[in-house]
């Protein structure tokens, strides 16, 4: 090659999110907030739900490359004195959909991979539906400044308060990483990875592999996983797209989980919004969608879920 260049080979073969029989949640590597498994990362704070407390997320993105991503979680506590107790803020994993949630019965062990700028006790919790007066199951962790693997057993989640219900996984929305302390408390939290460990089945089967129509048996195809491209808005109807320059005046394919060509369109501008049509302007079915576009920059590709 005139310039040399680097990315991923893309045969066909479909992502395997089980790794050493753990289910692998979320690795960042399409360096966005939608998880592989669940629905959205996103904060909870002490202004949620009709609260008056004014803690704050100064940084909350996702750093690195597709091979070595981290998802940045920063937050400054601020609000006692009008909560009348100590402030909260909380990343959390959100497993809610359209109409329902993600049913989690059989899970029995999460691990994740992560530090904090400096020593950090958080509050690991299981918000579930059924559970409306914050007694949520709950157990906590010890960060420090270097990358730990830690394993939280399902077993050892206990009501914060008391009580003696059972906890009911089926109707888990979200697991929230919380930090609550004395105003102006400040830390960040890195987080690399999340995995399930249990009998995930009903969750999650690994795929077939496949050659995608759109790859002929002695092609290459190079690709990277975003090289900025990205989604800057989403709501039930629409998704947009940021294009970089070096992508436009081309075409943005989206393809289905098998690599099939649901609908192109044109990418003249620097934004372009997809309806969630097909080509035969019919409402595509709930699922994983892939954005491709190609130009001066290779080709690159996001992932799209699309939920009811």
């Amino acid at each position: 090659l005139a310039d040399s260049i680097s990315g991923t080979c893309w045969l066909g073969r479909p992502l395997d999110l089980i790794v050493d029989k753990r289910l692998l949640v979320d690795d960042f590597r399409d360096l966005n907030f939608i998880p592989f498994i669940g629905t959205l990362w996103e904060s909870y704070l002490d202004s949620y739900e009709g609260k008056s407390g004014k803690s704050t997320v100064p940084v909350f993105t996702v750093n690195g490359s597709d091979t070595s991503a981290y998802l940045r979680w920063s937050f400054f506590l601020n609000g006692s004195s009008v909560l009348g107790y100590n402030p909260y803020a909380a990343l959390e994993w959100n497993c809610e959909t359209s109409d329902s949630n993600i049913n989690l019965t059989g899970l029995d062990t999460i691990i994740i991979m992560i530090k904090a700028a400096s020593a950090l006790t958080l509050s690991v919790q299981l918000i579930t539906s059924d559970i409306t007066d914050y007694n949520y199951f709950e157990d906590s962790i010890s960060l420090t400044k270097q990358w730990q693997t830690l394993t939280l057993p399902i077993k050892s989640f206990k009501h914060r308060f008391s009580g003696s219900s059972a906890l009911d996984l089926a109707k888990l929305t979200a697991i929230r990483f919380q930090i609550q302390n004395k105003d102006s408390t400040t830390n960040e939290i890195q987080l690399k990875k999340m995995l399930f460990s249990g009998s995930l089945t009903t969750l999650y089967q690994s795929p077939s592999a496949y050659i995608t129509s759109g790859i002929k048996k002695n092609n290459i195809t190079i690709s990277k996983y975003n090289d900025n491209f990205r989604i800057t808005g989403k709501n039930n109807s629409r998704v947009n797209f940021y294009i970089p320059a070096q992508y436009r005046h081309g075409n943005l394919l989206i393809v289905d989980i098998k690599g099939k060509e649901v609908r192109r369109l044109s990418t003249d501008a620097d934004i372009v919004a997809w309806n969630g049509l097909d080509s035969n302007k019919c409402h595509v079915i709930p699922g994983i969608y892939f954005a491709i576009i190609s130009g001066q920059g290779g080709i690159c590709r996001i992932k799209v879920p699309v939920v009811k």
